[in-house]
C-alpha cells in the first residue's frame, strides 16, 4: 500500500478503492476545504472529494476566473500549509490526464489544473500527481 506525500495528491477514485494506496478516512467537499482552510483549521490528512464534479458545472467563460481565484488563495495560504504539512489527497471520479498539461477528465469534459497548480504537479505513478504548497 503507497503512502500519500505531504501537499497536495491528485488520485483517482479507482485506485484507492482497489487497495493500491492508503485509505484516507477524514472526507471534506471542496467547501468545506476552504472553510477550514480559512480558519487554519485542516486536519493532517484528509481528502477532497467533489473537486472535479464543482468544476463540471461552471460553465468554460467562469471557469479561468475560478482558477485563478483558487490558485490565488491557495498561495495566500502556502506559508501556514507549508508549516502545518497536511497531506491533502484529491479524490478525482474518473481520470486524470496528462498530454502537454495535467487535466481531470469528468462525464466528457476536460478540467485544466495548469491556471490553480501551474507546473508544479509532478506524476508519481499512472494514476497519482502531486504537487508541493508552493504553486508559483
Amino acid at each position: 500500500m503507497i503512502k500519500f506525500e505531504v501537499g497536495y495528491n491528485f488520485i483517482e477514485k479507482s485506485a484507492v478503492k482497489n487497495g493500491k494506496y492508503e485509505n484516507v478516512e477524514k472526507k471534506l467537499g471542496i467547501f468545506q476545504f476552504f472553510k477550514f482552510l480559512k480558519k487554519k483549521e485542516l486536519p493532517d490528512i484528509f481528502a477532497i472529494t467533489g473537486f472535479d464534479i464543482f468544476f463540471y458545472h461552471i460553465n468554460d467563460q467562469d471557469e479561468k476566473n475560478l482558477h485563478q481565484y483558487i490558485h490565488q488563495v491557495l498561495s495566500d495560504y502556502s506559508n501556514y500549509l507549508l508549516k502545518h504539512k497536511p497531506i491533502i489527497v484529491i479524490i478525482v471520479e474518473e481520470r486524470l490526464v496528462m498530454n502537454k498539461t495535467l487535466k481531470i477528465y469528468y462525464r466528457g469534459k476536460n478540467i485544466s489544473l495548469t491556471d490553480i497548480f501551474g507546473k508544479t504537479l509532478i506524476q508519481k505513478d499512472l494514476d497519482w500527481f502531486h504537487s508541493n504548497f508552493s504553486l508559483s
